[in-house]
């Protein structure tokens, strides 16, 4: 029998165990904002963030306020959920920084530093499914990545338009960077689908293509996925806008022909 996620709008009881949960892969540029926010927006899918991820913060201890691996547990749960039966945590694969989080987290709990990170994630993850967002267009994702290093804009609200001038970007465009970008993008997808096939998981693959141009579409793909029954006609806006504009196609067009003319082959 298919279960129902109709979430409860009471407070759950946060010492129990929420009964579901998802995370959500991803790498820069990939529409992982607006995703989340879609999702959030239903207000029946939880409050999915970057929860394993530290923003200025020394260590997890100071940035949830916990002295302990249940502590730290329970403020998480409460975030991630936002009051409902499901939580959600965005993460990108990047071995540095997973390593961070997991290195604190087996302190508080006694393990080894070596140990399988499915040990936490198994508990901090109740039920869990996966989503990996992938961008088909690799040059573009790091065109765009590199660009909102630049400029620093890696969001635009509606209506909201770019602070920069064109002239700001006139010195910016940097092939090695971008091809470092390029890369990274690459490796960051593989390490997640990497994972997931060591630990005999599975997951839906959502491209960022598809989510820009049909996000309505999308969001119901990943509803079903994770088994939430929710009316689409009640999104009516979209919290972002994209941020391509025509330095993004300028820098594309360049790096398409300068990294061909390096591997000394055409195929773009």
């Amino acid at each position: 029998m298919t279960r129902s996620l109709v979430c409860s709008r009471n407070k759950i009881n946060y010492m129990n165990r929420p009964l579901h949960s998802y995370r959500i892969w991803h790498s820069p540029r990939v529409g992982s904002s607006l995703l989340c926010q879609l999702l959030i927006d239903t207000q029946v899918a939880g409050n999915p963030g970057e929860y394993f991820t530290l923003h200025g913060e020394n260590s997890f201890a100071e940035k949830y306020k916990a002295k302990n691996y249940e502590a730290f547990r329970k403020v998480f749960w409460k975030l991630a959920s936002g009051g409902k039966q499901i939580l959600g945590v965005k993460s990108g694969a990047h071995h540095t920084h997973d390593q961070t989080f997991y290195k604190e987290l087996f302190a508080w709990k006694g393990l080894p530093t070596d140990s399988d990170p499915e040990i936490l994630l198994s508990d901090l993850l109740p039920n869990c499914k996966h989503i990996i967002l992938v961008r088909n267009n690799k040059i573009r994702q790091a065109v765009s990545w590199w660009k909102a290093i630049q400029d620093q804009t890696w969001h635009l609200l509606p209506k909201q338009s770019y602070a920069k001038s064109s002239e700001f970007y006139s010195d910016k465009y940097d092939f090695n960077a971008i091809k470092h970008l390029y890369q990274e993008a690459m490796w960051r997808d593989t390490a997640a689908q990497d994972y997931l096939d060591q630990h005999g998981q599975t997951a839906l693959t959502i491209a960022y293509e598809d989510l820009i141009a049909h996000p309505k579409i999308v969001l119901k793909r990943v509803l079903n996925y994770l088994e939430i029954d929710f009316d689409l006609q009640q999104i009516t806006t979209f919290h972002y806008q994209q941020t391509a504009n025509a330095i993004n196609e300028d820098w594309v067009q360049r790096f398409r022909e300068e990294f061909q003319q390096e591997v000394g082959h055409k195929i773009w």
